[in-house]
């Protein structure tokens, strides 16, 4: 599963080509809509389908709809390509593992995209698509407001850390993804691995071809 940053560098990457059609600001924030449920109030089940292909985000009209559609292609076809290239036999799959490569990944992907300020000008509002599912109006805006302080600036130690309370992830388990990840920082391997995906999102999601 890729966090939030990532998502979106990934909705950025394929939106101009296969998604132009679409709502651009329903789109984005359909993207990462499905990881509200780190807030605890609704389950991952609800948000996140399985075994999706990308003819079926293409195939939806629904511009917030397909948002959310390509969070959960992009979770699977992500979590694919790690493991063909080898990442779990180096550094064993679980949740600190799991945390410390979407750290990694949404500080070293972020350059990938221009146009922080636009796409942060998106979660000013609460689109009504969201309001139909069963979270709270103060939890909507406790996601948008939490994702605009992150996505205003590449990641540091100082916006992990706000990001940590946003998830509500306790003090030692976030000790233990940081550790790991400034382990990963220096692995050769990782980094090699990290930048083979972001620079083929395209074909990591539409053709497995990497």
């Amino acid at each position: 599963m890729a966090s939030e940053i990532a998502h979106i560098v990934a909705a950025d990457t394929l939106f101009d080509k296969y998604f132009s059609h679409l709502d651009r600001k329903q789109f984005f924030i359909g993207t990462v809509f499905p990881d509200i449920r780190k807030l605890g109030e609704i389950d991952r089940s609800a948000t996140h389908r399985e075994n999706l292909a990308f003819d079926d985000v293409a195939s939806e009209s629904n511009s917030f709809r397909a948002g959310i559609l390509l969070h959960s292609l992009f979770d699977s076809k992500r979590s694919e390509f790690l493991v063909s290239k080898g990442m779990y036999n180096w550094y064993p799959y679980d949740f600190v593992t799991d945390g410390a490569l979407k750290l990694l990944e949404d500080e070293w992907f972020y350059d990938r995209v221009s146009r922080w300020p636009q796409i942060n000008s998106y979660f000013d509002e609460i689109p009504d698509e969201e309001r139909l599912w069963d979270v709270a109006e103060a939890s909507l805006w406790k996601w948008h407001v939490g994702l605009q302080d992150y996505f205003r600036t590449k990641p540091d130690e100082q916006s992990r850390e706000r990001y940590r309370i946003l998830l509500n992830t306790s003090v030692g388990m976030w000790e233990q993804i940081t550790d790991l990840m400034e382990i990963m920082r220096k692995d050769a391997r990782v980094i090699e691995t990290e930048e083979l995906l972001v620079s083929t999102i395209e074909n990591v999601c539409l053709f497995q071809n990497y």
